[in-house]
């Protein structure tokens, strides 16, 4: 029983740091949509996609 609770309290700040790190991972990576610009067909659904996904905000409100 000790060994289960070292190992759940170990889990937490293992989860809060696996977090961390993929939020700043794909906060890095930009605009999804940057590449979609590039073809005319998609061109003007571009703002209306990065409008509906957040992409119009920084990143720290979205």
């Amino acid at each position: 029983m000790n060994y289960l609770i070292r190992r759940i309290l170990q889990l937490i700040p293992t989860f809060i740091i696996a977090t961390m790190i993929a939020f700043i991972l794909f906060s890095l990576v930009g605009d999804p949509f940057e590449g979609m610009r590039q073809d005319p067909r998609l061109a003007s659904q571009v703002e209306r996609l990065r409008k509906i996904y957040g992409y119009d905000k920084d990143p720290f409100t979205r």
